[in-house]
This record gives C-alpha cells, structure tokens and sequence, in this order.
C-alpha cells in the first residue's frame, strides 16, 4: 500500500490526513515483496485486494470531486432499491401463497409439527408399552 503511495503525485498524497498515513506506514510488512508497476499502479495483478479497498476509500474520502461522489452515491441507491424491489417481488404474499406453493407450505408446517418436542416424547412412551 504505502510503495503506491510512494508512486503517486505528493499533492494527491497529501490529502490524506496524517494519522492516517502514519497507520499505513506503522503497517508496513518488510518481508512483503511487491509488484508494483509505477506505469499501472491500479493493476489488479500487482495490488492485494485489500490494498485496492483502501486505495477506493481514499479515492472516495478525499481524492473525489463532490459531483463524483452524488453520481457514485446515487448508483449505489438505484442498485439497492432495485434488490429491495426484486426481493419484495420474489418474496411477496401473492406468490408465495399461490397455487401449489400453499400446498408446500403446509407440508412443511406439518412436518415442522410433527418434529415437536411433545410429539416425540409421545412416540417414545409408546415405543415403550409396545414391548
């Protein structure tokens, strides 16, 4: 993380609150040997996915330009209401109470009752008269 760093313009660096650098650089493993191509910094080939993670909030926390950030946000909340749609379609009442699912339903509910507790308890005193 901290040899990217390392590549990149010091003003884009310096954005970077110091706290935050000091931790990345009290992190760094000397027995790590990298990649690190300084002609393609981002190369998924060269860098841990972790180390890419970090470099995405950075980018994000300080590097973006605010338009960047709504455009990005409202993707991510087009996305979600999108699964949250698809989840409320997959999973609604109309379809899961609809024609042969009810019958599904109910087989499981019997099942689900017949494995009680009491049942069992049940079964197991009259196995115990049977002999």
């Amino acid at each position: 993380m901290f040899d990217i760093l390392k590549y990149m313009d010091k003003t884009t660096v310096m954005k970077i609150p110091v706290e935050i650098l000091e931790t990345i650089k009290s992190k760094i493993d000397f027995n790590y040997k990298t990649n690190v191509n300084p002609n393609d910094l981002f190369n998924e080939k060269n860098i841990s996915k972790e180390a890419m993670d970090i470099l995405c909030y950075l980018d994000y926390t300080y590097w973006m330009s605010d338009d960047k950030k709504k455009e990005i946000n409202t993707i991510i909340q087009n996305n979600t209401v999108q699964e949250e749609l698809k989840k409320r379609e997959q999973y609604s009442t109309e379809i899961l109470f609809k024609g042969n699912n009810k019958n599904k339903i109910n087989n499981s509910l019997i099942k689900v009752e017949k494995s009680s507790i009491f049942i069992r308890i049940l079964n197991k005193i009259k196995t115990f008269f049977k002999r």
